[in-house]
């Protein structure tokens, strides 16, 4: 008989000015960020293992708060291990839809998204199975909205919460001016999910509006952090503004593309797509990261 295969764990990275990255099996990231007197974890992940130990770990004795970029499986899917998570008022109803049952966090989109770790990852190595999923009560947790403008104060720093809808009608981005670090959730990423019921260039003018606010805002970050890049290459923040602005001109049209697990209809740029198709979304294929010949 061969050697079992060893378990995979969470992997936890320390990075510069006091960050750690949480890696969910190459599906996703969360930050925990450090301060003298408080800490803050930025997304939670799909609830794949046991991320609350290790922010209570690396929190040591003090206190933290949670905070979720935006309301999607991947970011709130952990939500369960704790008592009070703060996330944009938009975004709070489509996490505690059916308490937990119907919502963006159900079993079901767990499994779903998890299809991902399954993907990338050699067979067996992940310590978790589709059965592993339990209903998340949201009625035992305490959703505290946060707004432009709110902050997070951690002692000798201190992070500012920007609205960036778009992608989820309550995404934000949390800037830390003292150490130069935007934490960017999933609104900076190679294959940008526009998904609201809108006609196309309402939805890229919508997330195109916060986006040029927080491109106003470059002088107070030199390194962004986000959801699935740690860290995103600045040329692929700016490559999407490009695509936005041009595909409100009409200067670039979808084509029939693929990229990563995505593979139809898409918006391209340099670096930077973007998908508005649901059927895009219902389609796609997570092997394909692995195989991009992989065909239908």
């Amino acid at each position: 008989m061969g050697a079992r295969m060893e378990k995979k764990s969470y992997s936890v990275k320390k990075l510069d000015k006091g960050v750690y990255v949480i890696d969910e099996y190459a599906m996703n990231y969360m930050y925990i960020v450090i301060g003298t007197e408080k800490c803050l974890a930025i997304d939670t992940g799909t609830g794949t293992g046991d991320y609350k130990s290790i922010v209570d770990r690396i929190a040591g004795d003090k206190p933290y708060d949670v905070v979720c970029t935006h309301c999607h499986v991947d970011h709130c899917g952990g939500i369960g291990q704790f008592r009070k998570i703060y996330i944009h008022p938009n975004d709070i109803a489509p996490v505690v839809a059916g308490n937990g049952r119907a919502g963006t966090i159900s079993v079901a989109n767990r499994r779903r998204y998890s299809a991902r770790g399954f993907a990338v990852n050699p067979e067996g190595s992940l310590p978790f199975t589709l059965e592993s999923f339990q209903e998340i009560d949201t009625s035992t947790i305490e959703f505290v909205g946060v707004r432009e403008g709110d902050t997070f104060d951690l002692g000798n720093r201190s992070l500012t919460v920007y609205e960036m809808p778009g992608h989820s009608m309550g995404c934000i981005c949390l800037l830390d001016k003292a150490n130069q670090i935007l934490f960017a959730g999933d609104n900076v990423s190679k294959i940008l999910i526009l998904p609201m019921d809108l006609p196309h260039k309402e939805r890229v003018q919508m997330w195109l509006t916060g986006a040029e606010k927080i491109l106003a805002l470059r002088p107070y970050y030199s390194v962004i952090y986000a959801g699935h890049l740690c860290p995103a290459p600045m040329e692929l923040f700016l490559d999407q503004v490009t695509l936005a602005r041009k595909i409100l001109t009409g200067e670039i049209q979808q084509e029939f593309l693929q990229a990563d697990e995505f593979r139809g209809p898409l918006y391209r740029y340099g670096e930077a797509y973007f998908t508005l198709e649901e059927e895009n979304l219902k389609t796609r294929d997570y092997r394909r990261i692995l195989h991009p010949d992989l065909c239908e």
